[in-house]
């Protein structure tokens, strides 16, 4: 996957003239994505706070981004990294939306 297939997964949503801005990102399809381009994979600790900014104008308010996401509890040395670039990404005022992955029969 190149940018463009990253990109349909990042979506922004704002009111009139994008002056009132949401990001949501879904943290296991952008992951994968850079993971599959070999060239992008140095952007596993994407910052979404400095990313929504550059598409959007001065006077635009940022008013939520949020990260979807879910821990891998079957590896703990992968839930810990996972944690580590949560509280990064929480430090720079993203919220993280918590799921859970289905579990095989």
């Amino acid at each position: 996957m190149g940018p463009k297939s990253l990109w349909a997964w990042v979506y922004f949503f704002g009111g009139q003239a994008m002056s009132r801005i949401v990001c949501f990102a879904d943290g296991f399809n952008v992951y994968h994505a850079l993971l599959g381009a070999p060239k992008y994979a140095k952007y596993k600790w994407l910052s979404y706070a400095r990313l929504v900014k550059c598409f959007v104008l001065p006077k635009d308010e940022i008013i939520e981004i949020l990260h979807f996401t879910a821990l891998a509890t079957w590896s703990p040395a992968k839930v810990a990294r996972h944690k580590i670039y949560i509280a990064a990404l929480q430090s720079t005022g993203v919220k993280i939306v918590h799921g859970e992955f289905k579990r095989k029969d």
